[in-house]
């Protein structure tokens, strides 16, 4: 798969869970945080890799 399908697929999830997090908050928010930020270094770091093949 392209980088650009990594960056896909890994950052609506971020951005899901961000929100879920936010909405439930208490026990259920803290843990959906911490796996949305999961999802956020796997964005980034499929992120930089399709810079990388840009330049």
């Amino acid at each position: 798969m392209t980088p650009q399908i990594y960056f896909a697929a890994t950052y609506v999830p971020f951005v899901a869970l961000q929100g879920m997090s936010i909405v439930k908050g208490g026990k259920t928010g803290k843990t959906l945080r911490n796996v949305s930020y999961l999802f956020g270094l796997a964005a980034i770091f499929s992120y930089v890799m399709f810079i990388e093949k840009i330049l």
